[in-house]
């Protein structure tokens, strides 16, 4: 029964992780462009609508990778840390499974929820540049 809970927190701890260090990636990519383009809105805009599906899919893919690395790493430390026996292979395990629900979640919304959100950007920003040059 231990095990079992054990291996619940683990689990929970993986997932939590993954999507935290997801968000972080994604916060801190925001923060570099933002000192890069000097926090200009027109800068901004002009990025934004830039942006395409297939960049912010791939984007998406590579984060999503980093993010399962350091949450198995840490899922790995765990097993270690609660006494596991062959630690190494229940993180692989444990790994290939959220990538292979990942991987279906992400076939099924994900593509639709990119377009959907490129679509809002682009509308966004095109509003706020079309604001702009009525201003001026």
């Amino acid at each position: 029964m231990k095990c079992i809970f054990l291996l619940f927190i683990i689990v929970l701890a993986k997932i939590a992780f993954a999507k935290g260090f997801m968000l972080a990636f994604i916060l801190l990519s925001f923060w570099l462009k933002g000192k890069s383009i000097k926090k200009s809105a027109v800068e901004w805009n002009n990025y934004f609508l830039t942006l395409s599906e297939s960049f912010l899919s791939k984007y998406i893919i590579i984060l999503y990778c980093i993010s399962t690395a350091l949450s198995s790493y840490i899922s790995y430390i765990l097993f270690d840390v609660f006494g596991f026996n062959n630690p190494v292979f229940k993180t692989i395990i444990l790994t290939v499974i959220c990538v292979v629900f990942s991987g279906i979640r992400y076939r099924k919304k994900g593509n639709a929820v990119i377009k959907d959100a490129v679509y809002k950007i682009h509308k966004s920003s095109f509003k706020e540049i079309t604001k702009e040059r009525l201003e001026e």
